[in-house]
Formats: C-alpha cells, structure tokens, sequence
C-alpha cells in the first residue's frame, strides 16, 4: 500500500478533493442533527487530509459530533458501538487529547477502570494543562497509585537497601531474575544494572505496566528487561520466561505485611517459577527473605473516634438502643469485603498514642522456605495472653514488621518516628469480637488485666483481633487472684448492631458538630410562628442524625435524601421505633433532586468532606436543591462558607504527593513518569502533626453565599463557578511547596465552626505546586483561585 510520502500528485489530488468533500457533507450533516453520518464523514476526511486534524475549529466539531453520536448509541444501549466510535476516533486522531479523555470517560462508566487511566494519562501528556483530564486522572489515582507508592519511591534508604541486596544475590550466582509486582521497575533496573543474565518483570496494572514501559525506554533498558501485563501466577515457563528462575525480587508488602497476598504469590512461585530451595546451595531465592510481626495494644483518642459511636446519648436523641462500629474488622457476614484493618502513621497521630502492653513478637516468615509459606497458610488462627502495662482504655491493636532483605540488612515499619514509607497496620478492637454477652464496660483496661489476642493468616491475610479481657478477682478465701473474663458483649434482644464506614463514625462523635447544627436547626423552628408545619431534607452523604433531631425538636416530616439512604434505612427505623417516632414521619429517598417538590422549609447538607475539601457537587447539588426543594423564605444549612488560605513549606508533604527527584530512585529516571498519576489536591492533612514551616498570613480566597437571592431570572444560584485574585505577604524566607485552604462555616449568623478545629472531626487539604517556589521575607504573593465543578484550585500568579 503506497504511503503518503509515496503518494503520485493525482493521488493526492483525488484524496484532496475526496476529503474535501466529505468535510463539506459532515458540517451539513451537523446542521441536519445526523451525527451518524457526521463522524462518518469526519473520520474519512482526516484520514484523507491529516493536517485538518490540528485545525482548532474542525477539532472542535469532531469532538462535538463524536460527543453526540456516542450519546445517542449509549441510550439505544450500543455500548459495544461507543466502544469502537472511540476507538477509531483514537486510532485516526492519536494526537486529539479531548477524544482521549472523552474515551476515559466512557471507559470509567462502564467500570473498565485501568483502561480509563490509560486514556486519561493519555491526554495528559498529550496536553499537560488540560485540567478536565488531569482531575479525571487524579480522580482514579487514589485507587490505582496509593499514595504511599510516592513516600516508598522517596525512600532512598530503602531503595540503596534493595540494590545492595539485589547485588549480592547477584554476586552469588542467582543471575536469572523475576521482579513480582514490578510497578515503576526499579528493582528490575537494579538488576539489570548488576549485570543479572536475565530480567523479566510482571505487573498486573495496565496503567502501571504502560508507564513501566516509558520508564524503560527512557532508561535505556527496554531490550533488557522483558516486562509483562501479567500477574506472577499467569506466567507459564517456555511462554513467558524461557526457564525457571533463580531469584525472585518484590515488594508487594502493605502496612499490614501481607495485604497484596504475597504469601499465595510466593507459593505459587515456589512450585511453578522458581529453582527448588536448596539449604546451602546455590538454588532458588526470594528478596526480602523473610519477616518478623510484631503487635501491642495501644490506646489513641483519634483511633477510637473513628472505630465506635462513643456517645449514647445526643441532644434529642437517644442511641443507647444501638452499637454503631466501624466496618474494618467486623466481621460481618459479608467478611470478604471487610478490610480487617486501616493504617496509621503513629508517629504523626493526632494526640498521640499509649502502648497498654509490652510490644511482643506474634509471628515471623521465612520466603526462602516453601515449607514455612505453606505452614502459614494452612495453620489456623492462634492465641496469646498479654499481660497489660498500663492502664487505659483498650481502642486498637497496633501491628507493624521487620522485612529481612538478607545478610543482616533489615527495613522496619516500626513507629519510631523516623521516615518511613509504610505505616503501621491498625485493628480495632470492637464488641463483636468477644465471645462472651454481658455490660459494655467501655473497654477500660487495668494495669494488672491481661488480653486475649487471636492472631493469625486467614483469606491470605494477617489478622489480629481482642477477644477477652482477663481481669484479676481478689476473694477472701485465697491469697492469690482468681481469673475473670470481663464481658463486653449486648445483653439485650432489641440491642441491634449497625456498620458504617470510619468517617461517618468520626462525624457522629463530633459533638461540636452536631450540636451546632441542631442549634441552627432549631433556631430556624423557634423563629416560625406556625412551626407544626415545618419540613426539612438532609442532603448530607452518609448517615446523619439531624433529621430524627429535628423530629423530637417538633418539626412535621423530614427527608433523607442521597445516593446511598435506602443502605441507612435499616438504622434510621430501629431510631424511630427505639423513640416512639412515627415512621411515616421519615422519607428515605434516593431519587434525583431535580424531581423533588419545593415543599420544604430547610435544607441541611455536609458541604466539607472529612478529607478537608468540598464534597464531590455538592454545589451543583445546593444549587439545584434550592430551585426545586426550597419553599419561598426557605432557609440553607449552612448558611455561608468562607474559604482561606496560606502558603506553607513541608517537605513531608511533597514527598508524599510526588517522587522529588531521581536521586532517591538511585538516579533511574522515574520522577517524569510517575508524577503522571500524582495528586496536585494533597487530602486527609493532620495540620496539627504535620512537619511544615508557615510562610505566610492567612487570606480569605473563596466565600459561598448558600442564600443568597437567586436571579430574578430564575436562574442557578452565581456560588457555583468563582475565580477571584488576593494577595498576602511572606513572613519568612523558605520554600513555598504548597497552598493549605480550609473553611470557616457560618452555620447561621452567629454560628460557626473551623475545619482547623482540632476538636472537630475534619482534616484539611492542601493544593501541591507544580514547582516550588523560593521567596523572601515582606515578598507579596498573589493567589488565583478557581472553583469549578465544586473542584477548587489554587495556583501562584
């Protein structure tokens, strides 16, 4: 087939006039709405006359037709045919970052999410100020790049402690090499660089395995490394790797030591990929050879806020009839989807923590050894009597390792506050966990008590619970102490139990919170003369107490309306029968707010996330609200929200958003890639704890008026799209490495709350910039900050 170098000047002629034409028909098949033929057309003329493909205006057509066209498919449901509309879309236009991102989109939607990172990534780097992409790539970076990968990558020790052992495996004779879980490849390229014989590496991520490959190619080790989009127990010998290897190399550890299922990954290696273990002789190997588990029980104020409903009685509102847990460690009937712990960095905890017993030593793990990986597997859960150390009130069991990389060189993820890449593994300690039913004793734990720690792998998965508290028992016939069993199960029938997730528990503890809102709530009833008619919608996410307040305060019916409320349906009748409350009071809905009916008198929302910035539309969603829900006169809580800002320097915080350089990665060149998948919105900040250095005053940025009149002609409230310009001034030299914002929340006039309130239950956020920035003490920054989309961002001008 001639190509267009090849082309004779009729060829080009025909293609020009063929093309030209069928430019001509698609604009007038825009104007007749066939959009079919439309993107028939567009396709044939690019294709024919690649320089239209970078003319803005025929650009912007075809992405509007193709936009269209998919539309009308997907409500026909022709998914299949979306799916190839944009697939020869990127095949004709591979240069066209809109259609990349558009893809993504659809890809998303249809839950196909590695391959919407693909395109969204795509776009990026195609465009890299293309800011619908990048918040559609950030938007699914939290679930395909956590954020300790970029604190891992910045560990240099870690990295020098990896390449030293890779060495000197190396040096030994084990020169065929599988990396499992290669991710940015960097311990494929140590061994590669340590002249290993040969290299192959697997990663099971499709975004992951694409970045991997412009990683090598930029360092220069494409022809060396055989990289795979495979998990480990998909490579077959003679397919995939042309022989068994001899050395296995990962680090497919979480806090929690084997959350990435690492010890079914090594068995399987054992018996398919890896030379036989031979004692003493040169035969298979695993980097890190082994690992030792250690635990304590600890208590932590900040732990026990997010793990149970700690007040059993709110202001009109009585929970005394429920327990409220936390879904991690559950163990609930549907244990597969529990996460039987979350992580903490301890050193940095709000608060801080106590240990209640001495640190012990529960387990260690030999990888070298198939016999002890299947020992574990098949070995059934134990348990350990601990002595307590110090009194206090038992909240979680802290566990954390030592990874033995050989030859006496050991990384550990203990909480000596030390940087460190991992945190520690946190396991609540619930009432559902002991076996025995008696009084809720708050989990108090004396000096001279002891637990009962159950321990062990289940479902490929380290887990620890408390099951008893064993408390001495002086009597007056023995001279030594008995032994009792402190009892913390329900005793009553109606006692129920309900699971939510961890930041609905800790909203729910935040008395502050929610006494202000009752205040407001009923403030707004007091000032009604004709209050026995009032009717309020809550359209917080999540579960919320307000609406049951607010029918024990006198208000007629209340709505509970958002995208998961039949999920609380359960709870919020057990409340009503626990209170006498008629239940035909209540509306749970999950209808779309733009078919609700403007019968009510308030609005209540939760308009900051726990995490420290706006909830995803939630000013679309009060912007619509008002229009469709609210009586004329109605009132919304809150009533108005300011936002402020200051420009702080913390290295901390920049090496857990972004790899720094490529020093840290032993001067491979990563940093340029995997700040692909990096988030420029930096969340779930612990001002209080952080490492920072204040560079300059605070400075209101941004201020939503949630009441404020709408246009005369009924249009959406004007909060919902702001771009404002201010200005502060440097207190001090240093390194500008990011803009923190949080809000100040006008409840009503006379009421408000801080989400830098260490007493309430909110963390803040911060925008990370692109560059760091030096500045002089009385230098003046200035500040744009846009809000779009409910999406906030903050850039130095």
């Amino acid at each position: 087939m001639a190509t267009s170098e090849s082309k004779t000047p009729s060829q080009n002629e025909r293609h020009w006039k063929v093309g030209k034409r069928s430019l001509e028909s698609a604009k007038k098949c825009i104007e007749e709405k066939n959009f079919g033929r439309a993107f028939a057309h567009f396709l044939l003329a690019q294709q024919l006359l690649p320089k239209l493909k970078t003319d803005a205006e025929i650009k912007n057509d075809f992405v509007y037709v193709l936009s269209q066209w998919t539309a009308e498919l997907k409500e026909k449901g022709r998914i299949e045919d979306v799916l190839q509309c944009y697939e020869q879309a990127c095949e004709i236009c591979p240069e066209n970052e809109v259609v990349h991102n558009n893809m993504g989109s659809q890809l998303f939607q249809l839950g196909y999410i590695d391959e919407a990172a693909s395109c969204f990534r795509r776009a990026v780097r195609l465009y890299p100020e293309y800011l619908s992409a990048r918040t559609n790539l950030e938007n699914l970076c939290s679930h395909l790049v956590e954020r300790w990968h970029f604190k891992m990558l910045n560990d240099r020790k870690r990295n020098e402690y990896y390449q030293r052992a890779i060495s000197r495996a190396i040096q030994q004779g084990h020169s065929d090499i599988l990396d499992i879980g290669s991710g940015t490849c960097i311990l494929s390229m140590i061994a590669a660089e340590e002249h290993a014989a040969s290299v192959t590496a697997c990663e099971m991520s499709k975004p992951i395995y694409e970045m991997s490959c412009d990683i090598l190619e930029a360092n220069h080790m494409s022809s060396r490394i055989n990289l795979l989009n495979k998990k480990s127990t998909e490579l077959e010998i003679g397919i995939d790797i042309p022989k068994k290897v001899s050395l296995v190399v990962t680090e497919t550890f979480d806090a929690g030591l084997l959350g990435e299922h690492i010890l079914s990954t090594l068995h399987h290696a054992w018996d398919k990929l890896l030379l036989p273990w031979k004692p003493g002789q040169n035969g298979g190997k695993v980097i890190p050879s082994g690992a030792k588990v250690f635990a304590c029980a600890i208590e932590c104020k900040a732990i026990r806020y997010q793990n149970r409903l700690l007040y059993p009685v709110l202001r009109d509102l009585d929970l005394t009839g429920v327990h409220v847990l936390c879904e991690t460690n559950s163990q609930q009937a549907d244990q597969e989807s529990c996460e039987p712990y979350t992580t903490e960095n301890l050193a940095l905890v709000p608060g801080g923590y106590t240990k209640l017993t001495d640190v012990k030593e529960f387990c260690t793990f030999d990888f070298n050894s198939p016999q002890d990986i299947s020992n574990h597997m098949m070995q059934g859960m134990k348990t350990m009597i601990i002595p307590a150390t110090h009194g206090g009130r038992l909240d979680a069991i802290a566990m954390w390792f030592d990874l033995d990389l050989g030859n006496g060189v050991t990384l550990t993820t203990a909480p000596t506050g030390e940087q460190c890449c991992w945190e520690q593994a946190i396991y609540p300690v619930l009432p559902c966990h002991f076996s025995k039913k008696g009084p809720i004793e708050h989990f108090i734990l004396k000096e001279h008590d002891s637990i009962a720690v159950e321990y062990g792998c289940h479902s490929d998965c380290l887990q620890f619970q408390c099951t008893e508290i064993i408390r001495p028992a002086m009597t007056s016939h023995k001279t030594s102490p008995d032994v009792t069993s402190l009892n913390l199960g329900p005793t009553s029938e109606n006692f129920r139990t309900f699971y939510l997730d961890r930041p609905e528990i800790g909203r729910l503890n935040d008395i502050s919170l929610n006494t202000a809102y009752c205040t407001a709530v009923q403030k707004i009833l007091k000032t009604n003369h004709s209050n026995n008619t009032y009717k309020l919608i809550d359209i917080s996410q999540g579960f919320s107490t307000i609406p049951l307040q607010a029918l024990n305060m006198g208000y007629q019916s209340v709505c509970v309306l958002n995208s998961e409320a039949m999920k609380y349906a359960p709870l919020i009748k057990h409340l009503t029968q626990l209170h006498e409350i008629g239940y035909n009071r209540v509306k749970i809905s999950e209808e779309d707010i733009a078919h609700c009916k403007p019968e009510y008198d308030v609005i209540v929302a939760d308009v900051i996330e726990p995490c420290g910035t706006l909830r995803q539309q939630i000013l679309e969603d009060l912007a619509l609200a008002r229009v469709t829900c609210l009586k004329e006169g109605g009132k919304v809580l809150p009533y108005n929200i300011d936002v402020y800002a200051m420009c702080i320097e913390s290295a901390c915080l920049l090496e857990d958003s972004c790899v720094v350089d490529n020093i840290r990665t032993l001067s491979f060149d990563i940093a340029s890639f995997m700040n692909d998948f990096k988030m420029s919105t930096h969340l779930d900040i612990n001002l209080s704890t952080l490492p920072y250095k204040r560079l300059t005053d605070a400075v209101r940025i941004l201020s939503f008026n949630f009441n404020e009149p709408l246009p005369s002609n009924k249009d959406l409230p004007g909060f919902l799209t702001q771009v404002t310009k201010s200005s502060t001034v440097c207190m001090e030299p240093g390194t500008i490495h990011a803009i923190l914002f949080w809000f100040e929340i006008n409840l009503t006039e006379n009421l408000k709350l801080c989400t830098l309130d260490t007493d309430l239950h909110w963390k803040q956020a911060a925008i990370i910039c692109p560059e760091s920035v030096e500045v002089e003490t009385g230098a003046e920054i200035k500040l744009k900050t846009t809000c779009k989309n409910s999406c906030i961002d903050i850039k130095l001008i």
